[in-house]
């Protein structure tokens, strides 16, 4: 993944009149993950998260958009929340992920409004996949590398 590249970009948004759609790590509430951290929730999720994602909540922690939210670490009320094994843990225990894989995945990504789409990512190959819970299924041709699901969600804020 291309910090820089992602860095300059979030760095330009940050400057423009759109800052205040952004809670990236100025956010009081913003945690960026430590090596510590990682290993924990590595632990409890029984496998290793990709190299970009572990990048990505070490450098970013997380980014909220007004499309989508990027889901990492943050606090809440000063506790270190681990939103993307709680929400991977939450959504695919309910019904719509039912007979869905959901292996080595966690849920990366989700429309804040109506939690219609969630964004899966393949913690093997590094790939970020829309999934369709109305259809039960995963939107294969709309999956991409987690660097161009960032660069897209925060790009369409």
């Amino acid at each position: 993944m291309d910090i820089e590249k992602i860095s300059q970009f979030i760095s330009g948004i940050r400057l423009s009149e759109d800052s205040n759609v952004f809670d990236i790590t100025q956010s009081r509430s913003c945690k960026l993950a430590s090596d510590d951290d990682i290993v924990n929730v590595e632990a409890k999720l029984n496998f290793s998260l990709c190299s970009d994602y572990k990048q990505f909540i070490k450098t970013w922690g997380q980014v909220e958009s007004v499309n989508v939210s990027i889901i990492g670490m943050f606090y809440r009320k000063d506790v270190l929340t681990e939103v993307f094994y709680d929400s991977t843990v939450e959504y695919f225990s309910k019904e719509y992920f039912k007979g869905s894989n959901l292996s080595n995945r966690t849920i990366v990504g989700v429309v804040p409004e109506d939690e219609e789409w969630f964004y899966v990512l393949d913690h093997t190959n590094a790939i970020v996949t829309p999934y369709d819970p109305f259809a039960r299924d995963y939107v294969d041709a709309q999956a991409c590398s987690l660097e161009e699901f960032i660069v897209k969600s925060i790009s369409a804020g």
